[in-house]
């Protein structure tokens, strides 16, 4: 009978301590652990065996931007609690595909999803640069260029010519510039929008959940708006997905493996388009209702494992 949750957090947010106070509401007990000091033996110890405890990880793709070799030692550590009979939410191989978008792009383009291709760099030697630029002629400019591993709108380029490619390719692989980052970066085709906005999908164990528009935004003076974050000043607008966009965020989700996901939608004038999964969102107070139905839906999981 599970009545155990460890919580796995880098930075304590809101979100987390939200999840955590509904599942003591239920009756279970919480332990919520940075990953920046616990080991796997800290984790079973709170955790208790498989049959007692399952491990939620809610550490963010965007620690990154900090450090990530904290990501990379929560897939570690993911790994060897599956392979000790644990059940993780979301698993080490969704947690895998939330840290790369090139895996998780390239996941969904081989299960037909539309999104845009994209390449992995992970230096700046003279066949990197070959790369980037024979990826440029065949699909034109601009493209964009950002961390494969990352969050929140970090380090996220337009390119809009191959001498900007080159000198940003440059920057972000300069050893000041990488000293606690080396996950690679994405250089992905560019979608021209059609509308406005995009929008975010979240998608709960096959069921559409919810929805919101996002406005685009520009990063320079006349350039025309193109980037939804509300980390970089995006503002949130109502939207009602069709059938079409609930049906193909859903396949996005199936195909990276999430229980929970949400999934970033673009607009295009051959129509809707992933932009990225994001397995392990973030919540606000004001998504209290969400996180309640959550912890809802995974209780339900666990006693029925």
């Amino acid at each position: 009978m599970i009545n155990r949750v460890t919580i796995l957090h880098e930075t304590l947010e809101w979100a987390e301590q939200g999840l955590a106070s509904q599942f003591v509401e239920k009756g279970l007990v919480v332990n919520l652990l940075d990953i920046r000091t616990a080991s796997t033996a800290d984790i079973i110890k709170k955790t208790g065996t498989p049959q007692e405890g399952v491990v939620l990880n809610r550490v963010y793709a965007s620690v990154a931007n900090r450090n990530y070799k904290y990501n990379l030692k929560t897939l570690e550590i993911l790994k060897e609690l599956e392979d000790l009979g644990y059940d993780v939410i979301n698993s080490y191989q969704t947690s895998l595909f939330d840290y790369s978008k090139f895996d998780s792009a390239k996941k969904m383009l081989k299960d037909g999803i539309s999104t845009p291709d994209l390449i992995l760099i992970k230096n700046v030697s003279v066949a990197s640069i070959k790369k980037a630029t024979k990826f440029a002629k065949e699909n034109g400019y601009p493209l964009i260029l950002k961390r494969n591993m990352s969050g929140r709108g970090k380090d996220l380029f337009k390119i809009e010519n191959e001498n900007e490619l080159i000198e940003k390719m440059n920057y972000v692989f300069s050893d000041d510039y990488v000293q606690n980052y080396a996950a690679g970066f994405v250089l992905q085709k560019f979608v021209v929008a059609n509308r406005p906005y995009d929008c975010r999908i979240a998608i709960v164990d096959d069921k559409f959940a919810f929805a919101y528009g996002r406005t685009l935004i520009s990063r320079k003076d006349n350039d025309e708006p193109w980037l939804a974050s509300v980390s970089n000043g995006s503002k949130i607008i109502e939207y009602t997905p069709s059938i079409e966009e609930i049906n193909l965020a859903k396949a996005a989700t199936r195909s990276v493996g999430a229980l929970f996901n949400e999934v970033d939608m673009n607009f295009s004038a051959e129509g809707p388009v992933i932009i990225e999964n994001n397995p392990t969102p973030n919540y606000d107070p004001e998504e209290i209702d969400l996180v309640k139905n959550a912890v809802e839906l995974m209780i339900k999981k666990f006693q029925n494992k």
